[in-house]
C-alpha cells in the first residue's frame, strides 16, 4: 500500500456475492488495508455514513440498493470518499455513472493486478480529495520538490560525487550522513575549484557547502520562491527534521517554473470541486 497517499488503511468492500467479496477483500488485505464487507447498497450506505473508510470498492447489480443508487446517496454526505466500481455490468450503468465521480473501475471477472491498479488509484484520489479540503495543503514545497535524490557522502572523493552528478545530469549533489545534511555540491562549485586547481582526489567536506540555505516540505511554495530569488541560489535543498528528503531547482527553469505549478494547484483544486456531484 503507498502509505504516502493516505493514512488510513480502514476500506469497505461491497458486494451481495459472498465468495466475490472474500476474493476482493483478500487482494486488498494483502495490500495492508483493514477491509469491511457489506452485502448491498443499504448496508453499505449506513456503514459509509456512520464510519471514516478511506475508499470504497461497490457492486452495481445488488438487491436492495444497487450501487448507483448507494454512490448517489453517500455522495449527498461524504461527497469525498473515492470509490472504485468492481461490476461485469459496467456498461449497463455506463450513463448514469458518468455523474457520480467514480474514481476507478474494474471489469469482472478481474485479477489481483485489476485490485491492485484500483485501490491505487482510489488511494491517490484520496490524498487528492484531502488536500482539495485544505487548498493550503497544496501550495506546499512537499508537493513541488524533487525526491529523487542523489547523494554523497562526506568521505568521497570530489571525483567520485562529480562522476555521480555527471552519471545522473544532474547540477547538484546532497552530502549526507544516514539521511542527514551535511551540506551540498553544485556545479558552480566544481567550476570554482578546477579554477583553482584543487586536487579531485581530495575528499568533498573540505569543498562542500557546509551551510545551505533550506526550506521545509511544509513551507509555502512562495517562501521557496522568495529563498531561490534572494539567496541567488539555483538548488534549495528540502530539509525535515535535520534529514535531507527534497530538493527544490529553479535556476534552470527560471521563476515562471514555480509560478506555473501555483497556477496548476489552483486548477487541481477547481478540478475537484467541479467533478464532485452537489448536493
Amino acid at each position: 500500500m503507498d502509505t504516502s497517499s493516505t493514512t488510513n488503511n480502514r476500506v469497505l468492500c461491497v458486494d451481495d456475492e459472498p465468495e466475490l467479496r472474500e476474493i476482493i477483500g483478500f487482494y486488498l488485505e494483502e495490500l495492508g488495508y483493514r477491509v469491511e464487507f457489506a452485502g448491498d447498497g443499504k448496508q453499505a450506505l449506513d456503514m459509509a455514513i456512520n464510519n471514516d473508510y478511506a475508499f470504497v470498492m461497490t457492486d452495481l447489480d445488488m438487491p436492495r440498493m444497487n450501487g448507483v443508487e448507494f454512490i448517489k446517496q453517500i455522495r449527498l454526505i461524504k461527497p469525498y470518499l473515492p470509490i472504485g466500481i468492481t461490476s461485469a455490468k459496467i456498461t449497463v450503468f455506463a450513463q448514469e455513472l458518468v455523474s457520480l465521480a467514480v474514481s476507478a473501475t474494474v471489469p469482472k471477472p478481474f485479477t489481483n493486478l485489476h485490485i491492485q491498479n484500483a485501490a491505487k488509484e482510489l488511494a491517490h484520489t484520496a490524498s487528492l480529495f484531502e488536500q482539495a479540503k485544505s487548498p493550503e495543503k497544496l501550495n506546499r514545497v512537499e508537493n513541488v520538490m524533487r525526491t529523487n535524490l542523489v547523494t554523497g557522502k562526506p568521505s568521497e572523493s570530489i571525483l567520485d560525487v562529480t562522476e555521480r552528478m555527471v552519471s545522473r545530469d544532474v547540477g547538484s549533489i546532497l552530502i549526507c550522513e544516514e539521511k542527514a545534511l551535511k551540506g551540498i555540491l553544485t556545479e558552480r562549485d566544481l567550476m570554482r575549484m578546477i579554477a583553482e586547481k584543487v586536487s579531485l582526489d581530495q575528499t568533498v567536506d573540505q569543498y562542500m557547502n557546509k551551510t545551505p540555505d533550506t526550506i521545509s516540505p511544509c513551507a509555502s511554495i512562495q517562501a521557496a520562491e522568495q529563498v531561490i530569488s534572494s539567496k541567488k541560489c539555483r538548488y534549495l535543498p528540502v530539509v525535515a527534521k535535520g534529514a535531507a528528503v527534497g530538493i527544490l531547482s529553479a535556476g534552470d527553469l527560471g521563476m515562471t517554473y514555480l509560478s506555473s505549478i501555483k497556477n496548476a494547484v489552483e486548477k487541481q483544486i477547481i478540478h475537484l470541486n467541479n467533478i464532485i456531484p452537489k448536493k
